[in-house]
């Protein structure tokens, strides 16, 4: 490919890279709803994304380091360099958490029947995650399920680890907008993997509880 052909493309990904928003957000890529983690270190020399299709079970991660003797350099995590660049050129993020909720998915193009919603499960022969396994990494992006097996929320972020640590959870909304971020200790929810691999929680907190919390602020 021509050099130059290379940096643009090259300009063009970091671009659309540093469009992204911060934490888990969802949008739509090739015409479906996926959801996206984005990390940034302090001092943005390092960004993780994980990101998944809502409706099935494909995924896009990877690690970008910028280096202090050269260019960023791309690592993606067990697929092509060409998925995660189309997945971070194309994927579109619900901007606009305050609009109504029926306007922002009409402009996404979006449909209740194009997303698949989990809003119960059956844990029994799901597998906990070891405690090796309990980084941020891993748990944001969870799906919380309560005492009910009802989907009570996503996993955002974490504070801290342990007996310490706590868990945030975005409660309520749809795709994301209008979402209510509260905050419980991470002891209170069990973390696990279903058949497919994917991790999620379980918590005696029903989403009732939860919404009557007071909202968390970084």
């Amino acid at each position: 490919m021509n050099p130059d052909k290379v940096a643009d493309a090259g300009a063009a990904f970091e671009q659309a890279l540093a469009r992204l928003p911060a934490g888990y957000a969802e949008g739509a890529f090739e015409g479906r709803p996926w959801g996206a983690t984005v990390r940034r270190s302090i001092d943005h020399r390092r960004v993780w994304l994980f990101a998944r299709d809502l409706g099935g079970n494909d995924i896009v991660s990877f690690n970008l380091y910028r280096t202090m003797s050269g260019g960023p350099v791309l690592k993606p995590c067990e697929m092509s360099s060409d998925k995660v660049v189309a997945f971070v050129l194309g994927f579109e993020p619900v901007a606009d958490r305050t609009a109504p909720v029926e306007q922002t998915l009409q402009a996404r193009g979006y449909t209740q029947a194009t997303i698949k919603e989990d809003h119960t499960m059956d844990h029994t022969n799901h597998v906990r995650l070891s405690p090796t396994e309990l980084t941020p990494a891993v748990l944001e992006g969870a799906t919380i399920y309560g005492a009910d097996d009802h989907k009570v929320g996503k996993l955002d972020h974490v504070h801290g680890t342990g007996a310490g640590g706590k868990a945030i959870i975005d409660v309520g909304g749809f795709l994301g907008i209008g979402a209510k971020p509260v905050g419980v200790p991470l002891n209170d929810l069990q973390f696990m993997r279903d058949e497919d691999g994917d991790v999620h929680a379980v918590t005696t907190w029903t989403k009732d509880q939860l919404k009557a919390m007071p909202e968390h602020r970084d």
